[in-house]
């Protein structure tokens, strides 16, 4: 009874220990993702951005800022340039070393091995730039492609992916979704640490759980996988979509560009699927602020001028009537609004926003429709605020199927994985 009763002790006592460094795993797992969903953000929200000299930071400047965001979230001190000048305490899990015991015949039950903390004792992420774009990068442009309903998302061993298609070198800069990874392994398929494409930090190692007499081998593995020896892999991966925005803000000018906000008139979707591409298209604006032309009667509608807390900005939002008012030569977003039947009433409402640069003088408008892109800044997928929309759950299901298929949108980047 008392050998019985040592035996449930001991295998009590390595499950436990077995279950704490899961729990250490699963909380590496856990900070590293903290890393990658804002540097997958920042990647695709840098697609089409442009630096302080209104020039496009372009796709290598995109990727320099995800690496920043990324290192910045385990700074101590939130001071970038002192960063590799001082071991930090914040990171993606600990840092240990393991050292196997001098006889080899202890040492091959993987007991008695010593442990050294170095003096950077926590795992700092520094993710490669990836500018060729390889599919085993820790940073990935490509295609998101849904794989649900039927069947989850997964990853391969080898870094392929069901619901990511990277993009080859030459189009990845204008590519609509970035992937952002870390990884915490022993680099078996040697894909895990190459220069400039991908890095990794070493695994988790077993602890407590190295008192269990399980040898937690697997010999199916071309390297005999040893949990003991090598201890626990630990991936997190991020994966950021450009999704037609919800809600844009308003401009600003106390920044050199200024930061493009929405416009004070509304067009309807009819004009705008019938706009030429960066073609301007003179249009007439009458005393009560609507807009025709191009073959439309009614092309669009004056708005509350922002800041006006009626000003149109968001999705499902009723238009409001306003008389026309144009401060002069700007670039900016441009409500897109579409006819709903609504109790058999008739409602304008906004179904998305889409860019263009606008002249006047007034009583004429000159609109130059510009290709959709990710907005930098002032644009989400979330809608905020105390404005009217609509109850009924069919009208949002019109709304949103009508945001998802509005040509040259103005996008913003959403987390879908």
């Amino acid at each position: 009874m008392l050998s019985f009763l040592a035996m449930v002790v001991i295998g009590c006592l390595a499950l436990g220990g077995l279950v704490i460094d899961a729990g250490l795993a699963l909380l590496t797992q856990v900070q590293m993702q903290v890393v990658a969903d804002p540097a997958a953000l920042e990647g695709l929200r840098g697609r089409d951005a442009w630096d302080g000299n209104g020039q496009p930071i372009g796709d290598e400047g995109r990727r320099a800022s995800a690496v920043r965001i990324a290192s910045l979230v385990f700074d101590d001190d939130l001071d970038f340039s002192a960063m590799p000048a001082q071991p930090l305490q914040l990171g993606a899990g600990p840092e240990l070393v393991l050292t196997d015991h001098d006889d080899p015949n202890i040492a091959a039950l993987y007991a008695s091995r010593t442990m050294t903390v170095p003096d950077q004792r926590t795992y700092l992420p520094r993710l490669q730039l990836n500018l060729a774009n390889e599919p085993y990068g820790d940073l990935v442009a490509g295609t998101f492609v849904s794989p649900w309903p039927t069947a989850p998302s997964l990853e391969e061993s080898s870094y392929g992916r069901n619901d990511f298609v990277p993009s080859d070198q030459a189009s990845s800069a204008g590519a609509p979704a970035f992937l952002v990874r870390l990884r915490r392994t022993n680099d078996f398929n040697s894909l895990d640490n190459q220069p400039g494409i991908s890095s990794r930090g070493t695994p988790i190692p077993l602890l407590a759980g190295h008192g269990s007499l399980t040898p937690f081998a697997n010999p199916d593995h071309p390297d005999n996988y040893n949990f003991r020896a090598h201890g626990f892999t630990v991936r997190a991966t991020a994966l950021a979509d450009a999704r037609p925005a919800l809600q844009v803000g308003f401009r600003y000018t106390g920044v050199t560009p200024p930061i493009e906000g929405v416009l004070p008139f509304a067009l309807s979707r009819e004009l705008w699927d019938r706009l030429p591409v960066e073609q301007p298209v003179v249009l007439s604006v009458n005393g009560m602020g609507v807009i025709s032309g191009n073959g439309q009667a009614l092309a669009g509608r004056f708005t509350p001028p922002p800041p006006d807390r009626n000003a149109v900005r968001t999705v499902g939002q009723a238009i409001v009537a306003s008389l026309p008012v144009l401060g002069g030569d700007d670039t900016g977003y441009v409500p897109i609004f579409q006819v709903f039947d609504e109790g058999g009433s008739p409602v304008e409402r906004v179904i998305g926003f889409g860019r263009v640069t606008v002249r006047g003088p007034l009583p004429t408008l000159t609109v130059t429709r510009l290709p959709g892109l990710v907005a930098p800044m002032n644009a989400t997928r979330h809608i905020t605020g105390d404005m009217p929309l609509p109850r009924d759950s069919a009208v949002w299901e019109a709304l949103f199927e009508a945001n998802r298929g509005l040509a040259d949108a103005v996008l913003a980047p959403v987390l879908v994985r």
